[in-house]
């Protein structure tokens, strides 16, 4: 990837086909479930958090609900504008500072050190995705929090050769780069480098889990009423468990940073 892809111009489309779609539904509500577990404390709503890249603010305006003051971050003026939206209509705007920027020059905008950092499909986007997360690893209080959510090259995988494309399978599987994704911009992460990259910035893995391990394989039907709620219960159980976890369409890392 040559340049950061910036969702203006997109956050409509973006809106519609992602988080009004079965896929963000379950996508949004596996994360969350997979928060709340992993990091039970962040329901005491005490934590100060910055959401890197967090778009129009589906899980800050969740955080912020509990008690805990955010800072949400992103380089599109489009996704701030639904964040502001969404926030108003809450009446929670005065827990969380809205700030246009980019992860990897967010030290020159925002003071101070995070309880807890999210980040949450981005790295995806970003043309040299380990320099944006040491980046925000700045910005993280000793002992404190990272939950690092990205697009998984396994899933591309596994969805390139379900769907008869062996080519683009097999050059992820030489290495390779190939632009998959929503709008076939973003590029999937080999989670093998990505959990070194943790290791080698002073983080240690605690929870590792599969976000939409089952969706995108299923036929339509199965995706609506009451079927998909039972879809959400069965991601929510196996989310956890290998061999599916490593399948999932995203994969989600809780780590801390060592003291």
């Amino acid at each position: 990837m040559s340049s950061d892809i910036v969702f203006d111009g997109l956050a409509n489309d973006f809106e519609r086909d992602i988080y009004e779609s079965s896929k963000g539904y379950i996508r949004l509500n596996v994360l969350w479930h997979d928060l709340c577990e992993g990091l039970p404390q962040v329901r005491d709503g005490n934590w100060r958090i910055l959401d890197a890249g967090g778009g129009m603010g589906q899980i800050s305006i969740k955080l912020a609900t509990l008690g805990n003051s955010l800072v949400l971050c992103d380089p599109s003026e489009e996704m701030l504008a639904k964040a502001d939206s969404k926030l108003r209509a809450q009446g929670i705007k005065d827990r969380v500072q809205l700030v246009k920027g980019t992860i990897q020059r967010l030290s020159e905008q925002v003071s101070g050190k995070f309880d807890l950092i999210l980040c949450h499909a981005v790295l995806e986007w970003i043309a040299v995705p380990k320099d944006a997360l040491l980046s925000i690893r700045s910005l993280l209080q000793p002992g404190g929090y990272l939950s690092l959510m990205y697009y998984n090259q396994n899933a591309a995988i596994m969805t390139a050769m379900l769907s008869g494309d062996y080519i683009t399978a097999c050059k992820y599987l030489d290495g390779g780069s190939v632009p998959s994704g929503y709008k076939n911009q973003s590029h999937p992460l080999d989670p093998q480098v990505v959990r070194l990259w943790l290791q080698e910035s002073g983080f240690d893995i605690l929870q590792t889990s599969g976000i939409r391990i089952f969706h995108d394989h299923i036929p339509d039907e199965l995706k609506k009423g009451q079927a998909l709620d039972n879809l959400l219960m069965t991601e929510i159980r196996y989310r956890l468990s290998e061999p599916f976890a490593s399948l999932g369409q995203h994969q989600h890392v809780i780590c801390r940073l060592r003291a």
